[in-house]
């Protein structure tokens, strides 16, 4: 079991894995997606641990029952306090960051990259966008059909049945419908892991600011890796991917939504050997 370590910003506990264990190391941190938490990341923490500073932020709520502050929920609140954890493991801004994101961790990671340029040196994206990147998908039919939850988590009345009356039945669907085995420890995930639905109301409401947006190109090293069974996001070919990044590669892999678990011997060798995680 890892270290669950808190730092508190505006009264508030931001709680996350901590294996800083050398501070002349290189710094990766891990943005878990939805409906999930920081432990999913455990087969790329012990992949990577021996080689970089690893932390792995819980978004509010997913790890205790605490009241959730719904305001700290919002996109600017979240990447400020990843933000201010940085500031923590990394004072003086010398060592390389490399984000790696999954699902709705990806926006953030996104968004750190382009007001952090300084110290992030690359991303990964596991079965994610960027927020901008999602939306330019906006046309796209087929991943209406396969997002159409982001238009029912605008409800209030959905979003209490999801998270209150029939928490283990959507857990459970959503993760046979990214086929995960079910002897994994995902399906032992409880209803906290649903306090962070809220993301997706501030998510929607974000993109009408999009409207009209210049493109915003990510410079750094980016590396997309992607179920080829995702059930709930269409699998970004490279002429799209380009669109918003300079250095982009794209690799598909057997698996679902969640494919660092279901094909994460084949992920861990992948981040092992990715030239983006360099040491100039």
């Amino acid at each position: 079991m890892y270290c669950v370590d808190s730092r508190f910003r505006n009264g508030l506990e931001i709680f996350f894995i901590n294996e800083v264990k050398d501070f002349d190391r290189d710094i990766i941190v891990m943005l878990h997606g939805f409906p999930d938490d920081a432990f999913s990341f455990e087969g790329q923490i012990e992949s990577l641990k021996e080689r970089f500073n690893i932390i792995a932020p819980f978004m509010h709520g997913v790890l205790n029952d605490s009241e959730l502050n719904k305001n700290r929920i919002c996109p600017r609140e979240l990447i400020h306090d990843i933000l201010h954890l940085l500031k923590e493991v990394n004072p003086n801004g010398d060592k390389r960051v490399y984000l790696m994101g999954h699902d709705l961790g990806c926006f953030l990671s996104t968004a750190i990259a382009q007001i952090s340029s300084h110290q992030i040196k690359g991303i990964v994206h596991i079965n994610g966008l960027g927020l901008q990147h999602f939306y330019s998908r906006k046309y796209n039919l087929n991943q209406w059909i396969k997002s159409y939850y982001v238009l029912l988590t605008q409800v209030n009345i959905f979003r209490f049945f999801v998270t209150k009356v029939f928490p283990d039945f959507f857990l459970n669907l959503i993760y046979k419908l990214s086929y995960i085995e079910k002897d994994h420890d995902l399906y032992q995930r409880d209803r906290r892991v649903f306090n962070s639905i809220y993301i997706y109301k501030y998510l929607f409401r974000k993109t009408f600011s999009l409207i009209g947006a210049p493109t915003m190109k990510v410079s750094v090293p980016t590396l997309f890796l992607w179920g080829n069974r995702d059930n709930f996001l269409e699998i970004p070919s490279l002429v799209e991917v380009e669109k918003f990044y300079d250095k982009a590669q794209v690799r598909v892999l057997p698996g679902g939504h969640w494919v660092h678990l279901s094909a994460q011997d084949k992920v861990n060798r992948i981040l092992e050997n990715w030239s983006g995680f360099c040491h100039e």
